[in-house]
């Protein structure tokens, strides 16, 4: 085990770091609080067009990553996350544009919790009756998300924004996407991209480092890896967009509108500080906000952030309205609008405690820690960020956003008969 250390966050607590030999990033959060939060992250996207490996390049279809993360819970006992629920613990795992994570949540110890959590990502035990069914189900959610108004927008938006297919379909894949995913390719992908030395642990909660960590060597002994270098290859997305106005229908029961802009990679700063923009310009305690809404050109529904994580992130502002081109202009206006010192300080603010609000939660405090680290950032570094935002350099990163290529996107519902 190489030696941890401490690292102090700016509002009190103290988080350890270290490395187990020849295993994960070990992050740590001890508290005094009952439960336990755990996540592992492996740095296997959700977008990925081809890998190059052992001298060779083979791709891999859209929805891979999600079938086997899904995969990884089927052991030969069965349904490996009620081995966990037996002991009080709530286990799953998402995919995510930019990684993969597997998290558990309970009262139950380390040294009980964690032999069961290094089998869970480390074990690829599934066998090719499990890919058949597996690719099943998730071919029975795709059919459903088609009556969700969030898949047709997202949907939407992609078609609008990106050129790559691997960045305008759907990150569960296709039907035609899921045939071609088979037993050994997931096979190949977990021995890559799963190697205890590329993952990022965090536990939140009564720990204890030190054991934590011995605990964490010792289990690795259990587990062979055989080493051998992966790259993620990606087919360079144009910074030109395919339309820069797309208006169609889906699931929605209310007319939806979103202005969208394709953004640069995101880092932290970019990502706060636009995000102190948009507070501040469209919040619902800004100027513009109180008269778009008493005229009726906007609603509550109006939202505004970042999607598609931060190698092909995209700006969104969204909502329902029944004057989509209404909507549009007031919405621009409001952009328009100049940042003021006193507005960037209370937006910056009001950012930074409800993301210090989120630590409060075991789950969500291992979640922000696992992505600073999975990202290189240090992991209370949205706090100087936030108390140091002025109004200049706020608004420099956000105009710089809003010059990108951007579009305009109309989803009108689905009425009967497939018209709008």
């Amino acid at each position: 085990m190489n030696p941890g250390h401490w690292v102090d966050l700016p509002w009190g607590e103290r988080v350890w770091l270290g490395r187990v030999e020849g295993g994960p990033l070990l992050c740590l959060l001890p508290r005094r609080r009952v439960g336990t939060a755990w996540q592992w992250t492996v740095p296997l996207p959700g977008r990925l067009e081809k890998v190059r490996a052992g001298g060779e390049v083979f791709p891999v279809p859209q929805g891979t990553p999600h079938v086997l993360e899904h995969l990884l819970f089927q052991k030969a006992e069965g349904d490996f996350s009620l081995e966990l629920a037996r002991l009080g613990v709530e286990a799953n795992a998402f995919t995510t544009d930019d990684y993969t994570a597997f998290y558990a949540t309970g009262s139950a110890p380390a040294r009980e919790v964690l032999p069961l959590l290094f089998s869970l990502v480390l074990e690829a035990s599934f066998t090719a009756d499990d890919v058949a069914l597996e690719k099943l189900i998730i071919a029975r959610e795709l059919a459903l998300d088609r009556d969700d108004p969030d898949h047709w927008r997202e949907r939407a938006l992609r078609e609008a924004l990106f050129v790559s297919p691997h960045l305008k379909g759907d990150l569960l894949g296709s039907r035609e996407s899921l045939d071609q995913v088979h037993f050994s390719l997931l096979q190949r992908l977990h021995r890559l991209f799963y190697p205890p030395s590329r993952g990022i642990l965090v536990g939140v909660g009564p720990l204890e480092p030190e054991k934590v960590s011995e605990a964490a060597a010792s289990l690795l002994t259990s587990f062979s890896w055989p080493q051998e270098e992966a790259e993620i290859i990606l087919s360079p997305e144009p910074k030109i967009l395919p339309v820069s106005a797309l208006e169609g229908s889906g699931g929605s029961v209310h007319p939806w509108a979103a202005l969208a802009w394709k953004g640069e990679p995101l880092d932290l700063a970019a990502g706060l500080l636009t995000a102190v923009a948009l507070e501040a310009l469209l919040g619902r305690s800004s100027r513009w906000r109180e008269e778009a809404e008493a005229e009726g050109a906007v609603d509550p529904t109006l939202a505004y952030g970042w999607g598609g994580g931060r190698r092909y992130p995209y700006l969104v502002v969204e909502g329902e309205t029944e004057d989509p081109h209404r909507w549009f202009q007031a919405v621009e206006e409001g952009l328009g609008g100049r940042l003021f010192q006193e507005e960037v300080r209370r937006a910056a603010e009001k950012i930074r405690g409800r993301l210090l609000r989120s630590f409060d939660s075991q789950e969500e405090a291992a979640s922000h820690l696992s992505e600073s680290l999975y990202y290189g950032d240090d992991p209370g570094a949205f706090w100087d960020l936030l108390q140091g935002a002025g109004p200049e350099e706020v608004a420099g990163l956000f105009h710089r956003v809003l010059a990108g290529p951007g579009a305009r996107v109309i989803q009108w519902p689905q009425r009967k008969g497939g018209q709008p």
